[in-house]
C-alpha cells in the first residue's frame, strides 16, 4: 500500500509540474503559419487585440490594386478598407480593425479574404487563404 501511495504522490507531482509548463494547453503548440493563397505570397502578420497587420508580397503578373482585407473565425471579425496599388513581386503591409479578439497567447485562425483590382484587365478578383497563429 505504501509504494501505491508514494506513486500516486509522483504522478501527482509530475502533473501539477506539466500542467504548469502549459504541456496540456493546445495553444502551446500552435505554429504561426499561412496557407492557400494563390495571388499572395505572406511574408508575416500579426494579430493584436485591436487589428491584423499583414505583409503581402503580389504574385499577378500585372499591377493590382488592393481594395480590401478581411478575416474571421468563431469570435475575430476584422476588415479594412484599402488602396494599395502593387507591381508584380512588390510588398505591402495591409492593416485591419479587428473586434472580438482574445487573449493575448491564444491560438487562432482566421480566413483571410483579399480583395484587388487588376489595372490591366479592370476585372475584381479575391484571393482567400488561412493564417494560424497567436494573438499577440
Amino acid at each position: 500500500m505504501m509504494t501505491w501511495g508514494w506513486m500516486i504522490v509522483v504522478i501527482a507531482v509530475v502533473s501539477a509540474a506539466l500542467y504548469s509548463l502549459g504541456v496540456f494547453n493546445p495553444s502551446t503548440w500552435v505554429q504561426k503559419s499561412a496557407r492557400g493563397f494563390s495571388s499572395f505570397s505572406v511574408e508575416d502578420w500579426v494579430l493584436s487585440s485591436t487589428s491584423l497587420t499583414v505583409t503581402l508580397a503580389s504574385k499577378e503578373d500585372s499591377k493590382i490594386n488592393v481594395t480590401e482585407i478581411s478575416a474571421s473565425s468563431d469570435t475575430v471579425s476584422c476588415s479594412g478598407a484599402q488602396s494599395r496599388v502593387l507591381n508584380p513581386g512588390e510588398k505591402a503591409t495591409l492593416t485591419a480593425a479587428c473586434t472580438g479578439v482574445p487573449p493575448a497567447g491564444t491560438g487562432v485562425t482566421l480566413e483571410v479574404t483579399v480583395s484587388f483590382r487588376d489595372l490591366e484587365s479592370g476585372l475584381y478578383h479575391r484571393d482567400y487563404g488561412y493564417l494560424t497563429g497567436k494573438v499577440e
